[in-house]
């Protein structure tokens, strides 16, 4: 009996023994399986509502993905993410992701430290062809995947100081010619020392070769580009070419700009301060011409580091595919209030008739990408050269363009086109 009881027992305490041990297997399993297997970092320059909404479309993506941790790295500004980047070796950079704009990651795309993408392994085809073509190259490449779009020009005008109708360029200048001279009033306060807000100019003159997307030299065209710059500031004194973007902003601002060419990102604050008193439009037509003048635009997009393992380029393949979602693009559009890289999804603002967001898609629609080539990026600093010439009075518009012509030729053996 006692042997037997003994037994019993002790088959009772090797069975509690298992018991145990199978809890704590249990949580063991449990604790491992809740870690994080592959872990990425990205560094990210974007304003603070961007950011902000980046950071909440992460930790849901987290959330949903209990074996990915994604860590964002908030970067103050491009230049402290260039040098963050410059002053890291990318093969064995803390980052595996990049969050900026086409025209900080080119640089590193030019120097081989970005990963080349393959569009098929990503959702892009309902991608605006503009946003995607802003992260491609010359031969085709895919560099990031964009998942935000815009930063082009538009036309703010304060219809307290302008009357004139806005179809053509030359109407707005002869409408802001008839202010008062004795009110200290810039008429058009545009950044022009700037080569960015050059090239609409320039392409109202060469329309069809900026529709093609390339860095074409058209002497002709940027003969009359500069000869029309110049003869807004020494002819009608319509510009104040000392006078940047961040003070023609703030003019405009003040109402002391009666028109101020500026990009999509200043339209919320324009619309805060002036209200009723602000009316924003595309750039027009040049009159001479009968071409609309086209912004270049580029897009928000994530970049992958060059030697970035296999297991960590699946995970972020995956995270980046979420961004573009339509749940994802929708939050991260209302949040930043900027167009999502998503066709249809940016097109919803005309069905909920946002004013603000509709006008903004309406100047994108009128623009063109800005290519990731090293020969426009050489065009421009040319260009930004000869306009500190022009508008210093110390050179003649052919004159400009001819050098021009000449650089061009000599670097890249590009011949103009007449």
């Amino acid at each position: 009996m006692s042997k037997n009881r003994n037994s019993k027992l002790g088959s009772m305490g090797v069975r509690t023994r298992v018991w145990r041990c199978g809890i704590c297997l249990s949580l063991l399993l449990t604790s491992y399986t809740g870690r994080a297997s592959v872990k990425l970092t990205v560094w990210s320059h974007q304003p603070e509502r961007m950011q902000k909404a980046i950071r909440y479309l992460l930790r849901q993506f987290d959330a949903k993905n209990s074996k990915i941790s994604v860590k964002l790295q908030s970067v103050k500004n491009p230049t402290s993410l260039a040098q963050q980047i410059d002053e890291t070796d990318l093969s064995e950079s803390s980052a595996d992701l990049f969050i900026a704009d086409s025209q900080i990651m080119k640089r590193w795309m030019h120097k081989g430290m970005l990963k080349a993408l393959d569009p098929k392994d990503f959702n892009v085809d309902r991608v605006f062809p503009i946003a995607l073509a802003s992260m491609t190259d010359t031969r085709q490449t895919l560099w990031g995947v964009p998942i935000s779009v815009g930063r082009h020009l538009m036309l703010f005008v304060n219809k307290k100081l302008v009357s004139a109708p806005y179809e053509t360029f030359e109407s707005l200048v002869k409408g802001v010619k008839t202010l008062p001279s004795s009110k200290d009033i810039l008429r058009l306060a545009v950044d022009i020392s700037n080569p960015y807000w050059f090239m609409p100019f320039m392409s109202a003159y060469n329309h069809d070769g900026f529709l093609r997307n390339l860095p074409e030299v058209n002497k002709p065209a940027l003969e009359k580009a500069f000869t029309l710059i110049h003869d807004m500031k020494f002819r009608w004194g319509v510009i104040n070419d000392s006078c940047d973007y961040s003070c023609g902003v703030e003019k405009f601002l003040n109402s002391e700009a009666a028109m101020l060419i500026a990009g999509d990102w200043e339209l919320s604050k324009l619309r805060n301060k002036l209200g009723s008193k602000l009316d924003v439009v595309k750039l027009p037509v040049i009159g001479a011409t009968g071409n609309p003048m086209r912004s270049l635009a580029y897009s928000v997009g994530v970049y992958f580091r060059r030697n970035l393992s296999a297991a960590s380029t699946k995970v972020a393949t995956k995270f980046v595919n979420y961004l573009i979602s339509d749940s994802a693009q929708l939050y991260l559009m209302k949040r930043s209030r900027m167009l999502s890289s998503v066709a249809p999804i940016s097109r919803r603002v005309i069905i909920k008739k946002d004013w603000a967001m509709s006008k903004k898609l309406l100047a994108l629609e009128d623009s063109i990408p800005m290519v990731l080539d090293p020969k426009l990026d050489f065009m421009m600093r040319q260009i930004k050269i000869q306009l500190a010439l022009v508008l210093g009075g110390r050179q003649q518009p052919a004159a400009a363009a001819s050098f021009i012509e000449a650089a061009m030729k000599d670097k890249y053996q590009i011949e103009s086109v007449q």
